[in-house]
């Protein structure tokens, strides 16, 4: 009985502590926003290539479409996810497509958390006045989070 027992809290004990100490930093966590639902095969692939360079030289990315069910009838349970993954990463790399809404609801989280914004590539050409684009250049530049 001891030693099933000692068996019971050695397994508990490495679990615990074998998950924070294999975890990375969170300065290795990356949270992707991009297009997920009406993406472009090219832009598909040039994102899919981002996310493999980050990955082989160990960093931990949260690539929406590959991590998230995206099967959910009002969204929310897709959003609760989203939020937990940028809650827990280090910086948010951005693919920008003006035309996808939950990338403008990503970015509103990600200010909100005063995540570390990296803009890699914006898919169109910005707009005259105010926008998005803007926003993400301004933020980076300031280096606030």
């Amino acid at each position: 009985m001891y030693l099933a027992l000692y068996f019971l809290v050695s397994w508990l004990t490495l679990s615990v502590l074998g998950y924070y100490w294999l975890r990375p930093p969170k300065n290795m966590r990356v949270y992707l926003i991009c297009p997920v639902r009406n993406i472009s095969p090219g832009q598909q692939q040039e994102i899919e290539q981002y996310v493999y360079g980050l990955e082989i030289n160990g960093y931990v990315v949260h690539y929406p479409p590959r991590d998230v069910e995206q099967n959910d009838p009002t969204g929310v349970d897709i959003v609760l996810a989203h939020r937990q993954a940028m809650k827990n990463c280090g910086r948010v790399d951005i693919f920008w497509d003006v035309n996808s809404s939950g990338s403008h609801f990503d970015i509103g989280m990600a200010i909100i958390l005063g995540k570390k914004l990296r803009l890699v590539k914006a898919f169109q050409d910005d707009s005259e006045g105010k926008s998005y684009l803007k926003v993400i250049q301004e933020l980076q530049s300031r280096k606030v989070y």
